[in-house]
């Protein structure tokens, strides 16, 4: 009996030693400048988790009990071929609606500013259940960066925003 307790107290204090001290909540900063890829688990709300980080894709998803999962995805693309803002993002919502024939936009608009962005929402039916989705599209420099969310209800929209504000102050710094 007492060898298994050495053991164990063997065993549970190596661990406790060669465990790697990392303060996950510390802020990134290069030079002044935030990174391209912050910590996020001290900013996001509860039951939201990173999935997937790079500098050019950020994935979140939401821990539910039952239904639709709701996701964040952050993509960075270059542009390319000299395209313009408005033909890149109207390529890209001519996709999702081809890919998606559900799909139904309530609102599109786009804001100009330091920050060309075009802001969409609207849902679709997936196995007969209605999701709702949130895009944002900005350009910036030489890239393009999209935002999607999809949620199974209207509430989860105002936590959806939240997080894409947050998202692009990280990222774009704005």
């Amino acid at each position: 009996m007492n060898k298994i307790i050495i053991v164990i107290f063997v065993v549970l204090a190596y661990i406790f030693i060669t465990k790697p001290e990392v303060d996950i909540k510390a802020p990134v900063f290069l030079g002044g400048k935030v990174s391209p890829t912050p910590t996020v688990d001290n900013w996001l709300p509860k039951d939201w988790t990173q999935k997937e980080s790079s500098d050019n894709k950020l994935i979140l998803e939401k821990k539910v009990e039952l239904g639709l999962k709701p996701e964040i995805v952050w993509e960075k693309s270059e542009k390319k071929n000299d395209i313009d803002f408005e033909t890149y993002t109207n390529t890209l919502v001519a996709g999702a609606r081809s890919a998606i024939p559900t799909l139904r936009y309530d609102m599109d608009k786009f804001v100009e500013g330091d920050l060309d962005q075009r802001i969409l929402s609207g849902y679709y039916y997936n196995q007969g259940k209605k999701v709702l989705i949130s895009q944002r599209l900005y350009q910036k420099d030489s890239n393009f960066y999209t935002l999607t969310a999809s949620y199974a209800d209207s509430e989860s929209e105002t936590e959806v925003n939240s997080i894409f504000d947050k998202i692009v102050e990280r990222r774009l710094g704005n």
